[in-house]
């Protein structure tokens, strides 16, 4: 516990330490817009707010140059000139508006004009010269697909070259800049002007990542790299690609590759007929990684690497763990290059015939994503049949539609939470012996102590989670009951 909270300080430590105010990057557009709305003939009267949200430092420095360059568009494309915006019916000045606001975790920086917006044919006629589609096809596109193309290298809507081109060119540049941080942006424009908004980490210091073991270690992958967690027998890959196996994942085959083989270059025996599986995404290239085992979700301090170690690829840094242990973070991108380069063949057990999956219906109540998919993955595999709720108010609403072996529940949820739950289903006759499981991240001993008061029947905390002792844990319990109702 001490250590615990030790490492808790030092995460609280070094987020404190990495945080800017925006505006050491606000402070310099006011002068910014005041010349390009001369070197443009434009008026342009400019509003900042939210320049005491703080962010990442590292985040600051790589965004100041983007950000500018969203201003000359804004002022040379955007904004018109005094005398058309006095035809169109608009103050002569035109209005720019750029604001911060922290939404959780991230931090939203909005761009806005009341100019002319984006023209959307403009875009239709450049498309085909820039290789984005015939005619033919570009007449079905929606005004959300057309304006994507102005994230494309080089594309402009001008014939003639200038040092701001079309509203296009620089517009990859940003986006890239904004991909390699952890972000998104997003365009949105009509006849009224246009916004662009940058959906930024509020944090290069905190990484959520996925804990997941191969070759006997512990390694960490970024959440926001996972598309899926599942399980696979031998039996259904039945996939080959050129480069070696794949599996079908929502309709698309994915190679399929070892970790254990990739980072270590040699396959462990084969656990057993089913296998964790961590479906990973770079970019529009996916890798489904065979481990041994995946643990629990976690948010991180990132640690960048030191020389020599700065020099290879497969890892983009580390962190620690509670337990003081170190964890490697692995660059998903660098694995998809390592498949490529010589595909490692996964470790799968040889078919066997297969049991009678076991009678079972658990519901899992779970409002994180991940650890929802990865709970309700491990008890499929293992036979059971699985729902998901995000929240007790849902699970009382699914409980109450139909027939229900056990409940799998978080405590820290929306609406009710796993303590109001487990009361609820103690004081409701025909839920009165169903089984629960708390899963959660609270290690303290009140917490533990007001789980068992409310009724629960076993408590697991998320970083000692282990698949196999859940699965025991559900197989006594489900049995037990359907002792008790023999």
């Amino acid at each position: 516990m001490r250590l615990n909270l030790i490492t808790e300080e030092f995460r609280q430590t070094v987020i404190e330490l990495t945080m800017l105010p925006l505006s050491t990057v606000f402070d310099a557009f006011p002068r910014a817009a005041r010349d390009l709305a001369r070197d443009f003939d434009k008026e342009v009267e400019l509003t900042i707010r939210g320049g005491e949200t703080e962010l990442d430092r590292k985040i600051i420095e790589q965004i100041s140059d983007p950000m500018i360059h969203l201003l000359r568009n804004a002022i040379d494309h955007g904004i018109e000139t005094p005398a058309e915006r006095i035809r169109k019916g608009k103050p002569s000045a035109g209005q720019l508006m750029i604001a911060a606001e922290q939404q959780g975790n991230r931090i939203v920086v909005t761009m806005r004009d009341d100019g002319q917006g984006i023209d959307l044919e403009l875009l239709r006629a450049a498309a085909p010269g820039h290789g984005a589609g015939s005619v033919a096809e570009l007449a079905g596109w929606t005004d959300a697909s057309l304006l994507e193309l102005i994230f494309s290298p080089g594309f402009s809507t001008r014939a003639s070259a200038t040092d701001v081109s079309g509203r296009g060119v620089g517009m990859d540049v940003v986006r890239d800049v904004v991909h390699r941080l952890g972000g998104a942006v997003r365009v949105q424009s009509g006849p009224g002007g246009t916004t662009i908004l940058l959906d930024l980490p509020l944090s290069l210091a905190l990484l959520r990542v996925v804990l997941v073991e191969a070759g006997g270690e512990l390694f960490a992958l970024p959440t926001a790299a996972v598309r899926r967690l599942l399980h696979v027998q031998s039996g259904t890959i039945t996939t080959r690609l050129a480069g070696g196996l794949g599996i079908e994942v929502d309709d698309e085959t994915v190679p399929l590759s070892s970790m254990s083989a990739l980072l270590n270059g040699f396959v462990p025996p084969a656990p057993g007929e089913r296998q964790p599986v961590v479906v990973t995404a770079a970019g529009d290239r996916s890798l489904a990684l065979v481990v041994e085992a995946v643990h629990e979700e976690q948010e991180l301090v990132f640690e960048e690497l030191r020389h020599p170690m700065r020099a290879q690829r497969t890892f983009s840094g580390a962190a620690i763990l509670g337990n003081g242990d170190i964890v490697p973070i692995l660059d998903v991108g660098a694995l998809i290059d390592l498949h490529l380069a010589g595909p490692a063949a996964p470790s799968v057990a040889a078919p066997e015939p297969r049991a009678e999956a076991r009678a079972g219906r658990v519901l899992v109540v779970e409002d994180s994503l991940v650890a929802g998919e990865l709970q309700k993955s491990i008890l499929a595999a293992a036979g059971y049949e699985v729902g998901i709720a995000r929240d007790g108010a849902e699970a009382l609403e699914m409980l109450g539609q139909g027939t229900w072996d056990l409940v799998v529940a978080d405590l820290d949820m929306p609406r009710m939470d796993g303590f109001e739950l487990t009361a609820s289903l103690r004081g409701d006759l025909r839920f009165r012996t169903l089984p629960v499981i708390i899963v959660t991240a609270r290690e303290s001993s009140a917490d533990r102590r007001r789980g068992f008061e409310a009724g629960a029947d076993a408590y697991v905390l998320k970083r000692e989670f282990d698949q196999v002792h859940l699965l025991d844990t559900v197989q006594r319990l489900i049995v037990r009951t359907a002792g008790a109702h023999a």
